[in-house]
């Protein structure tokens, strides 16, 4: 296996339907009868790969390829890479009615971050949707 991979290799991915060569191209002997050098290219008998056998045994027959790595051998099967962060929820109904002026806060009322935005139109937002902290303005409060 070595050797075959320093003189390079190709990566071959197919749903097999090959009415022109049946596949045999792939792993077979092609052209069929073929006996000189680069005929031999694979085990396969030269009766296989019939495009009428997937289109009889499976006529919705479809394929996905996906999560396709290449690199140095070892270098491509390390950890999954984390899942994207999940898209914003859209924005929920109108704002209730406002509950004294205030903003809306993460990690006490003294913190930073505080907002005034969507999130800091009401503390139902805030403290719903938002699942942050009410701060009535009366609040020490840094911005």
């Amino acid at each position: 296996m070595g050797e075959a991979m320093e003189k390079g290799m190709v990566l071959v991915l197919s749903l097999w339907d090959d009415h022109e060569a049946n596949m045999l191209w792939l792993d077979s002997t092609y052209p069929a009868g073929c006996t000189g050098p680069g005929c031999a290219r694979g085990p396969c008998p030269t009766d296989s790969g019939k495009p009428g056998d997937v289109e009889n045994n499976a006529p919705d027959a479809a394929v996905t390829f996906s999560n396709i790595r290449f690199g140095d051998i070892g270098t491509t099967d390390g950890p999954e890479p984390p899942a994207p962060p999940a898209p914003p929820s859209p924005p929920g109904p109108p704002a209730p009615a406002p509950s004294g002026s205030g903003k809306c806060c993460w990690g006490g009322c003294s913190s930073a971050s505080c907002k005034t935005d969507w999130c800091g139109q009401s503390e139902a937002r805030c403290t719903g949707d938002c699942s942050g902290e009410w701060c009535p303005s009366d609040a020490s409060v840094l911005v």
